[in-house]
């Protein structure tokens, strides 16, 4: 990530609009970036220009709510009217629009990522006194519940990485070890978590237990042992995990939380770009795939790419009502992702796809993959370039290949 030289990965084409300007900074999870940043791209940018990597650094000053604050990075975009995507060396990114930038110069200092000691530095002066921090090979978390919580989280979150990079591995696929070491908070009750999550995103976060911040490279989760029971809380800390992965609710709580850790893993292994514009079914079908827990196994997850038993009935009953032009619906609308009468069975079919293509079409998805590593922040992909891409990989007649997806997951028990 931090290589000197202009990417020669392909690139998607872009699409000119009028008035275009930047969106001001703001904090996005990757839910809500499946809402916005499709409103960014088609409303916000000219043309985009992907920079090479420089190797002093930039130190902008912006005007954010009317602070007047100082970030220093490289820039990964630059647009024609001036606006930036800046990448700190800890991870964060910003969107500067032109009319908030105050002054633009450039320093003699290195970009470098920040070290994991350095990042579990900030943490503690962002969060405060209340947060300790436990640091494993490639993730620095701040908790500010039980340190057996914490480890492990830590322990499930490196073998989801690990499991990660050897299955794309063994399907010749490049990743990289992370650039930076990856950020996790975990708050310590449901209550500061809400807390915690509205000042982030702006608004409430409703029922999710965990999200990926897109911008600050972040997991956010609270205590999943945590109990509203008015009573103290006997036994261990372990007993309380193993206790919390009994519970009839366990396999939900466990999927999701892997399921935003594999956001952040993805973008920060080089599979995916934070801000390129990726159809929404490999975002959130891939991230569904890895999201199966094993609940026998003392982290709570080991495998990857079982049958998802919440995704499949949901799927299945998708199915039945499944409109003739479903799969191409699929592969280029968005907005499905985003409505709440569809959301559901767009999640159960993205997670499907992925599941069948990952083992029927094994080769000719892991090609696909490979194309996709190519688009750039902040690029626009058309709905018809999307389904030539696809056909590219998977044949013209998607017609067929439907068919052949629906009997296949029909046949899965």
């Amino acid at each position: 990530m931090d290589a000197p030289s202009r990417s020669t990965t392909r690139s998607p084409s872009r699409r000119a609009v009028s008035q275009a300007r930047f969106p001001r900074p703001r904090l996005v999870s990757h839910r809500a970036a499946s809402w916005i940043a499709p409103f960014w791209l088609a409303v916000f940018w000219i043309t985009v220009q992907t920079t090479g990597v420089v190797a002093a650094n930039e130190v902008v000053q912006t005007a954010v709510d009317g602070k007047l604050i100082t970030v220093e990075g490289r820039i990964l975009v630059e647009a024609q009217d001036g606006g930036l995507l800046l990448e700190e060396p800890s991870g964060r990114q910003w969107t500067l629009e032109p009319q908030d930038i105050v002054t633009r110069t450039r320093n003699d200092n290195q970009f470098a990522p920040i070290t994991s000691d350095e990042l579990a530095a900030l943490m503690r002066e962002r969060l405060g006194d209340g947060f300790q921090i436990h640091q494993t090979e490639h993730y620095v978390i701040a908790y500010e519940t039980s340190s057996a919580f914490a480890i492990w989280v830590g322990s499930l979150f490196e073998r989801l990485l690990r499991g990660f990079d050897s299955y794309w591995g063994q399907r010749d696929i490049e990743l990289n070890e992370p650039a930076f070491p990856l950020p996790v908070v975990i708050l310590g009750s449901r209550a500061r978590f809400e807390q915690y999550a509205e000042q982030e995103l702006g608004g409430p976060p409703g029922s999710i237990i965990a999200y990926y911040h897109l911008l600050h490279n972040e997991v956010v989760m609270y205590d999943l042992t945590e109990s509203d029971d008015p009573e103290p809380r006997r036994g261990s800390n372990a007993d309380r995990i193993n206790a919390v992965l009994s519970r009839p609710e366990a396999y939900g709580l466990v999927a999701t939380i892997v399921h935003e850790a594999t956001h952040q893993v993805s973008y920060n292994v080089g599979l995916q770009q934070r801000l390129a514009d990726y159809p929404m079914w490999v975002n959130e079908g891939m991230a569904a795939f890895f999201e199966t827990p094993d609940l026998r196994s003392r982290t709570g997850w080991r495998g990857i790419g079982q049958l998802n038993p919440l995704r499949l009935p949901q799927l299945k009953q998708c199915l039945l009502d499944r409109e003739a032009d479903g799969l191409v619906r699929t592969l280029v609308d968005d907005q499905r992702f985003k409505s709440g009468e569809t959301v559901l069975d767009a999640y159960a079919e993205a997670w499907g796809l992925v599941y069948y293509l990952s083992r029927v079409k094994r080769d000719e998805f892991a090609a696909y993959l490979r194309d996709l590593q190519g688009l750039t922040p902040l690029g626009v992909s058309a709905a018809d370039e999307r389904l030539e891409l696809f056909r590219e990989h998977f044949g013209q007649d998607l017609e067929a290949l439907d068919r052949e997806f629906v009997r296949y997951i029909q046949r899965q028990r």
